[in-house]
């Protein structure tokens, strides 16, 4: 019998083992299934810092992209094309660009047209690949545009008030005899939090809990919700107005989790209803890297987990609880503040000026500089007044704003405030970067849109045009006219799309699509697809409501763009290629190449090719000139398949060149041997290059699809006058520049100094320089400075 005992012992003790090995294994599988998920989805993060905030139609919107690592904020240089548009209060673009990314960084201008109506907007910024993760991934902000050529038909504030209250209980539900921590939020007409004071009440009337809001409009109160009642929260405005939201509805059975702070450790308290027990998991992850990963056995239906707040990064992590089967029970943000491991100063050489006089501001890092690589700035200077509301700046979103969905007031408040602020903030948040679902499949996932980590991806959908259905296997050719031009071949995939990776168009243009018509009598429809966000953005823009006290800072803006734009419309208007524009053909360096003005001129292009184009044989067949191009490897002639080009535009029917004024081309490229591009191949290319690069005088064939279409931006140099003499500084042409200077690249020196100079205008008042940036570890950095011109 003691025998039988101990071996009962024993198996019971393997079972609590194994059981206790099971619990473990879960925990570090939901990790590792997090983990995997995250290694298969590079998530990236854009911030615009724009030269200021507030602008009327006509104006330019100055902006610079820092483009990072979502996990890190290190610098990424992965996508290649950003996406910046600004988009009115139905989600409708009034502005758009698309701008090239290098190494992290890339910048450009919107010019806000004259039909733009007044109101707030949204300036929307992202990636191809971010388009994968919904609106609320995408970089958004709030600017005010006025367009002070229209009459101001402003919205009339409600006579209500406009309030708006909503109520988030922690964790994310109400379960009947379960005490809740709820925020409450309240909102005004403009969108930001409004003060308030409330009672939670229920259906008879009695009061069970009182509430009265803290920072931004965000207060908390307890509940512990019964069956028997239902709950409504009456809020007063300073106003005396009283707004009545019923509570969201309690579960009969589940979970609630609340966090508190205790000795630099966080309480998360679990607590389960009676038909809820077993083994539970919390998993705490900052930026897609697991901070905790651990489990509890509900012990009459409560559990308690303790983290160190020394565990935890800075910014924002995210508390998970799952039950055995690895399904999300509840989620709750906490925000640790970030330690800045450097700071920046801004320092004008005086604190008041005259008008057109020179300012030098000197900038100086200190901290943990890295001194192998300069800080990477932007540097605005621009005219304080009262539209100009702060939204935040790089530091800001990277660590707070860019973590949570919706709208977030004074964002730079949570800074070194008092941490319930923040506290309250995060109760308002959750569910935020992915769906847990998607993450449990435990699968690589599939995305819509790939990463463009080489240039530009075009895609067209090509149709049939008698069927309306979408075409597969069709060879679809893309050409861009110009000096150079630019040729790719593509083929529509099931769906119909063909996609064309781009490298280094830049500006305005023209787009010729077409399908090979000499192999084909089926006609086809292309159709460019838009790759812009077709979803609106995440946050609804609040009414913009004009007061008195905007009256004399919009007719001075209206002056100043007026005049800028008379005066300064050639110096607006300067655009500079890049650096490293690319001007080698696609085909790189020919076997022959001809420019005809060194040459004897002829009057028809079948002598220009037969009297010194020695790799083409023009031939007499089937009552019309055709061309063969040597195949100099096997030493004949190719028998038809070749391509002939001009200006980058395929020509199916080559005989045509024949037909085209010599005189109007400036040089001709051989190539002798099978080229492939593309799903084809040609045997041999023949490009004919026009002085202009459009093509002159010929006619396209009546199929070929022709659309305008912008590039990358070329980036406009901002212009600043110069008053170094005293002849400069009597000129007579007037200077009413509100931005004095936008400089998207100020590199900082090895021990994080730099100066930059400028000159005032015109225009007297408050001024401020703004600075922001980022060093290549990822540290944000700001810095403000104001001065005085009289």
């Amino acid at each position: 019998m003691r025998f039988l005992k101990s071996l009962i012992l024993v198996f019971a003790s393997l079972l609590l083992l194994q059981r206790g090995w099971a619990q473990a294994g879960a925990a570090d599988a939901i990790k590792q299934q997090f983990a995997n998920y995250q290694q298969n989805t590079l998530q990236e993060k854009l911030y615009a810092h724009t030269d200021k905030n507030a602008y009327v139609a006509g104006e330019l919107i100055w902006f610079k992209l820092y483009y990072v690592n979502a996990a890190t904020n290190q610098p990424l240089d992965l996508s290649k094309v950003a996406y910046v548009e600004v988009l009115d209060a139905d989600g409708k673009a009034v502005a758009q660009a698309k701008i090239a990314l290098k190494e992290g960084q890339g910048s450009g201008s919107l010019f806000i047209p004259l039909s733009a109506a007044s109101g707030r907007y949204t300036l929307r910024a992202y990636t191809n690949w971010m388009k994968n993760f919904g609106s609320s991934q995408l970089f958004e902000k709030p600017i005010v545009l006025v367009n002070t050529l229209k009459n101001l038909d402003a919205p009339v504030p409600d006579s209500t008030g406009g309030y708006a209250v909503a109520l988030f209980p922690e964790g994310g539900n109400l379960v009947n005899g379960l005490e809740s921590n709820v925020a409450a939020q309240v909102t005004g007409h403009d969108g930001k939090g409004a003060a308030f004071s409330g009672v939670v009440v229920t259906e008879t009337g009695d009061s069970v809990a009182t509430v009265i809001a803290q920072q931004n409009g965000i207060g908390t109160f307890l509940i512990t919700p019964s069956a028997q009642h239902t709950y409504a929260l009456v809020v007063t405005v300073p106003s005396g107005q009283r707004i009545k939201q019923a509570l969201p509805s309690a579960y009969a059975q589940g979970y609630v989790m609340r966090v508190g702070k205790a000795a630099g450790q966080l309480k998360i308290d679990v607590t389960a209803t009676g038909g809820n027990g077993g083994t539970i998991y919390l998993l705490a992850h900052n930026r897609k890297t697991v901070q905790v990963a651990e489990q509890k056995t509900l012990q009459n239906g409560q559990a308690v987990f303790l983290v160190d707040t020394a565990q935890l990064a800075a910014g924002v992590t995210h508390f998970t609880l799952f039950n055995e089967q690895r399904l999300p029970l509840c989620e709750r943000l906490f925000f640790k503040q970030p330690t800045s491991t450097i700071s920046l100063q801004a320092a004008p050489d005086q604190q008041q000026y005259a008008t057109r006089k020179k300012v030098s501001v000197a900038l100086q890092a200190a901290g943990a500089v890295d001194t192998t690589a300069p800080l990477g700035l932007s540097l605005s200077v621009y005219k304080w007044d009262s539209l100009q509301a702060g939204y935040g700046d790089i530091r800001t979103y990277l660590w707070l704003t860019s973590e949570l969905s919706g709208r977030v007031d004074t964002p730079e408040s949570y800074f070194g405030t008092d941490a319930a602020d923040a506290d309250n903030l995060m109760l308002t948040q959750g569910w935020r970067r992915f769906k847990w679902e998607t993450v449990m499949r435990d699968a690589k996932p599939a995305f819509e849109y790939p990463l463009e980590y080489s240039g530009h991806l075009i895609k067209a959908m090509v149709t049939e045009l008698r069927t309306h259905r979408p075409a597969a296997g069709i060879p679809v050719f893309l050409s861009i006219p110009g000096t150079p031009f630019q040729f790719y071949v593509s083929q529509s995939d099931n769906n119909g799309i063909a996609q064309f990776d781009v490298k280094g168009a830049y500006g305005p243009g023209e787009l010729i699509l077409q399908t090979n018509t000499a192999v084909s009598d089926t006609v086809y429809r292309i159709e460019l697809v838009s790759p812009f966000a077709a979803k609106p953005p995440s946050a609804t823009v609040s009414h913009f409501y004009f007061s008195k006290a905007h009256t004399d800072d919009l007719l001075q803006q209206s002056i100043s763009m007026q005049v800028q734009n008379i005066y300064r419309k050639d110096s607006l208007a300067r655009f500079e290629l890049p650096a490293a524009y690319d001007t080698i053909p696609f085909y790189g360096q020919p076997n022959y190449s001809y420019a005809l003005d060194l040459y004897t001129r002829f009057p028809t292009m079948e002598e220009v090719l037969r009297e010194y184009v020695r790799a083409v044989n023009v031939v007499q067949r089937r009552g019309g000139l055709h061309m063969m191009i040597m195949d100099e490897l096997r030493r004949h002639f190719f028998e038809g398949g070749e391509l002939v080009l001009l200006d980058g535009i395929p020509l199916f029917n080559s005989d045509r060149i024949f037909s085209y004024d010599p005189l109007k081309v400036k040089k001709l490229d051989v190539i002798t041997k099978k080229y492939f591009i593309g799903p084809t191949f040609f045997n041999g290319v023949v490009s004919v290059t026009t002085y202009n690069g459009n093509y002159e005088g010929f006619q396209l064939d009546p199929r070929a699809i022709v659309i305008d279409y912008d590039g990358l931006q070329l980036e406009r140099a901002f212009y600043a006058p110069v008053y170094e003499t005293e002849q400069q500084a009597r000129s007579r042409v007037p200077d009413f520049r509100t931005t004095l200077l936008w400089q998207p690249q100020v590199a900082t020196d090895a021990h994080g100094n730099a100066t930059v100079h400028f000159y005032t205008s015109d225009l007297t008042g408050r001024y401020v320089v703004a600075v922001e940036g980022l060093d290549r570890n990822g540290n944000p950095v700001v810095a403000s400075a104001p001065f005085e011109v009289k």
